[in-house]
């Protein structure tokens, strides 16, 4: 009997370690299912649908099993929980308010087809928007580069012979009578009009007449009805309102300096009036008193600037005789060579290259940046070739303007920072080269043609 209540009371703690595990058991599932439901919603519900029937099987096999063993006999191996089902391999359905989206196709070939050709014509229109912009560039500003290849070839079939000052000289201005100079034919160009304030470098032709035929040759036109410069009366100027022509002489004011340089001489004139506007039935802007002095001049072009069609008013602006010198003597003070700046310099190798290579300035700059870009291109495609390879290769077909950002390589492919700064660098010489280009080639014809113009 001892040893029969000896191993009563040896059970009972037994039972009691397995009731507990039992009990802990039955309650994980809940735990867990709790747990998942906080962060998922339709996995805790789908948790919970699965885990109901194996936690009341799992109840209901414990009321049938016996609570104590029989004096002496083994403990039973307790059985497990059922496991719970492995959920990342079924596929759980979204509630219907489940707003996330959803993998799709892409909606077919037939998208695809629409896609590819929309962004084509968007990078042409983006494409003709660019070349667009390059003419318009080019009839407001650019065209004045090549005014120096266009003076020198007209002096070249010209009567009249420009002679180059004196170089190393400083001419210094007489304010004697100034001798007499020969009426040049019409449509003849016989001098320059230069403005140190504008620029060493700007020397815009002057022509014989006010024709629209003669204006279009990019510079100005004199009133063959006015006084030659330096003569006795007022010398009158008129040109276009471009930027390549006169549109700036709305920013000169009184006691700028204005050269007019002939074959053989200096003339300096001395603005006296701030620019007016006028309307263009006033005639008497240009008459022999008009700028108030003995020798005066005057200059004049359409207002509004940048406008073309049949515009209303004249913008002018008038000076007087300053001084006069002999080319012989050598140039004014302001434009001699020690005062150049390193800007000056280059410009002054580009039109010496441009004229000796008959080659116009924007034709002389767009060879240079052609071959800078290619030189640069090639050293990028050497040095990331493979990386380049990959962007023809399973990519979007693209437009115009993605295959020339493909031609483009960089250099260091490893660093991408570096690798599209110098792309980008690439791509920019290109489009410089391209631009050019067009100024030398295709916008010419397309001006003269008056395209986009009246």
């Amino acid at each position: 009997m001892e040893r029969l209540h000896g191993s009563q009371n040896q059970a009972a703690p037994i039972d009691a370690r397995l009731r507990a595990r039992r009990a802990e058991s039955l309650r994980r599932p809940h735990l867990d299912r709790f747990r998942l439901s906080r962060g998922h919603e339709g996995l805790g519900r789908l948790l919970q649908e699965q885990l109901q029937p194996t936690s009341i099987n799992n109840e209901a096999a414990a009321e049938k099993r016996p609570q104590a063993t029989a004096p002496g006999s083994q403990v039973g191996r307790i059985q497990r929980p059922d496991r719970r089902p492995d959920l990342r391999r079924q596929r759980i359905d979204r509630p219907p308010g489940d707003s996330r989206r959803r993998k799709t196709n892409g909606g077919g070939p037939m998208r695809k087809a629409m896609n590819i050709i929309c962004g084509i014509l968007a990078e042409l229109c983006a494409l003709a928007v660019i070349l667009l912009g390059a003419y318009l560039a080019y009839d407001a500003k650019a065209s004045s580069l090549d005014q120096s290849y266009v003076s020198h070839r007209q002096e070249q079939v010209s009567h009249r012979k420009i002679h180059m000052a004196t170089p190393g000289k400083t001419a210094t201005m007489r304010h004697t009578d100034p001798p007499a100079e020969a009426e040049p034919g019409d449509g003849e160009l016989f001098a320059y009009l230069r403005v140190p304030s504008w620029g060493k470098q700007y020397r815009l032709p002057i022509w014989q007449g006010t024709a629209k035929t003669v204006l279009d040759e990019m510079g100005a036109g004199h009133y063959d009805t006015t006084a030659m410069p330096g003569q006795v009366g007022n010398s009158s100027l008129a040109g276009h309102n471009t930027y390549a022509d006169m549109a700036d002489i709305r920013l000169l004011k009184p006691g700028d300096v204005v050269y007019i340089e002939t074959g053989s001489y200096w003339y300096r004139y001395r603005i006296n009036s701030n620019p007016e506007i006028v309307d263009q039935s006033r005639t008497d802007v240009i008459d022999q008193d008009a700028a108030g002095v003995e020798r005066g001049l005057t200059l004049q072009t359409c207002w509004p600037i940048m406008t073309g069609g049949n515009v209303t008013h004249r913008l002018i602006v008038h000076g007087g005789l300053d001084g006069w010198a002999p080319k012989t003597d050598g140039m004014p003070a302001e434009y001699t060579e020690t005062t150049d700046t390193t800007i000056d310099k280059i410009s002054r190798r580009i039109v010496t290259v441009s004229e000796k290579k008959n080659l116009p300035v924007t034709g002389v700059l767009g060879i240079c940046a052609l071959a800078i870009w290619i030189l640069l291109d090639t050293i990028g495609w050497m040095c990331s070739h493979r990386r380049m390879t990959c962007y023809w290769h399973g990519r979007d077909i693209g437009g115009p303007i993605t295959w020339l950002w493909r031609l483009n390589a960089g250099i260091m492919p490893s660093n991408t920072i570096v690798f599209i700064i110098t792309r980008t660098i690439v791509f920019l010489m290109m489009w410089t080269a391209i631009i050019l280009s067009l100024w030398r080639w295709a916008c010419p014809p397309l001006a003269s043609m008056h395209f986009l113009t009246s």
